[in-house]
């Protein structure tokens, strides 16, 4: 989640330019790691990030390890507090790395997108955010950074990273059959997701009806009236969100929450019986594929977008031509 990001992965590891780069934490970066350590489920041991922080044999083997992709909770942590301390300015580079970060955020959620022929599914969400006036993007903005330093930021942080650790793991299951109970895990923590993460969309869908939305009045909006606002055939403003919203199947996710699902390793399909509904494994996988791009695209490419778009409306300098999008 961005708003415990204390660095981007675009500062170069070359050089350690001060004595306190392996310092323990400092007062203001406990806060900040407290804060991230809660975006994990599994939680996050702060007495182990200060230790990873002034071991000089792990700081040598991170700086030169380029594959990040399996590291703790505690090694994501204690890799952004090295990211920062490598600053010799930390504060005054902060606006310019958030924005390149954002920058980077949204050039590669817009490049995976492309690559898998979805985009066409968030380009109109895409276009209402450089179509919002000053006042809707500052109600957009002020939404995205209340929602993110809530628990509620937290729990789809939480969830965010489960479905990533999931698909992870979906990898290197094989046959497929073995790994239906992780694929309806996932599924699960997708769904979970959701009921977080769609009122995001509800809130740039009511800026555009005209309303200031609150976080804690949109988060108590049920999971199925926020999808059926963000779908129905009567809302004007719901274009800009619906196939985004449509992507989500709520008969799989009933069938897997209420255990109605038969798993058949010889047809090579899942059955929910109560709706007799049918997924081969090919189509079950697709349709976690399709929504795990939705979680890629509403907690990196979304929030980014608003923010960049927030900070750089007034500017004549950072346009956005210098987007993918």
């Amino acid at each position: 989640m961005a708003n415990n990001h204390l660095a981007t992965e675009e500062v170069s590891l070359i050089r350690m330019p001060n004595e306190e780069f392996d310092g323990e934490l400092t007062e203001t970066e406990r806060d900040i790691v407290e804060g991230m350590a809660v975006t994990y489920r599994e939680g996050a041991d702060i007495e182990t990030i200060e230790e990873l922080v002034t071991d000089p044999d792990w700081i040598r083997g991170w700086a030169e390890e380029s594959d990040h992709s399996d590291l703790s909770p505690e090694e994501k942590i204690a890799r952004q507090v090295l990211q920062t301390r490598k600053l010799d300015d930390p504060a005054a580079a902060a606006p310019l790395l958030h924005l390149g970060h954002m920058k980077k955020l949204i050039d590669s959620g817009v490049e995976i997108l492309r690559d898998e022929a979805v985009y066409y599914r968030y380009e109109a969400c895409v276009e209402c955010i450089f179509e919002l006036n000053a006042g809707q993007l500052e109600d957009a903005y002020g939404f995205v950074m209340d929602f993110e330093t809530s628990d509620h930021g937290n729990a789809l942080a939480q969830y965010q990273n489960e479905v990533i650790n999931h698909m992870s793991s979906l990898q290197e299951v094989s046959p497929v059959s073995k790994g239906v109970p992780e694929l309806f895990d996932t599924y699960a923590d997708i769904a979970a997701f959701y009921e977080r993460g769609f009122p995001i969309l509800l809130a740039l869908k009511r800026i555009l009806d005209g309303d200031s939305p609150e976080n804690e009045i949109l988060q108590r909006v049920s999971s199925s009236a926020v999808r059926h606002e963000l779908t129905a055939d009567d809302e004007m403003n719901n274009v800009f969100f619906d196939l985004i919203v449509e992507q989500f199947d709520t008969t799989l996710r009933n069938g897997i929450a209420h255990g109605d699902t038969i798993n058949d390793s010889v047809e090579q399909e899942i059955r929910i019986p109560t709706t007799r509904v049918t997924y081969s494994y090919e189509e079950l996988k697709e349709v976690i594929f399709v929504n795990y791009l939705n979680v890629l695209f509403m907690t990196g490419m979304l929030p980014s977008l608003i923010k960049w778009r927030f900070h750089t409306i007034e500017s004549d300098d950072i346009t956005r031509d210098q987007l993918a999008v």
